[in-house]
């Protein structure tokens, strides 16, 4: 309460925003680099705005920041993803939603 009261809270939660969207940057870009990455991204169509729409999945971004960087750079994760998915927008944002149900 202390950390809130003194405004350092949200100095701190702009560090860790400015933080997340540099690596979020570095990563995608470096994803971007990967020969295999591109392949997937040509054969299915898809650009750089799929790449980070799979660094914004639950599932990625609650990954520490070292095995979010692997899994991105993964193209086969990647290309799975990107498979089993659709593009749609979400409060103004692109996003990927998965096709994949879960069953009972």
């Amino acid at each position: 309460m202390n950390d809130l009261a003194s405004g350092k809270y949200f100095e701190r939660l702009e560090t860790e925003k400015h933080e997340e969207s540099r690596h979020k940057a570095r990563t995608v870009e470096r994803a971007l680099g990967r020969l295999d990455v591109q392949e997937a991204l040509e054969r299915l169509s898809c650009s750089k705005q799929d790449v980070e729409a799979f660094y914004q999945r639950f599932e990625i971004s609650s990954l520490p920041p070292h095995m979010r960087e692997i899994a991105v750079c993964n193209a086969n994760m990647l290309d799975y993803f990107l498979q089993n998915s659709v593009e749609a927008e979400v409060n103004g944002e692109y996003v990927r939603k998965s096709m994949i149900r879960m069953s009972r």
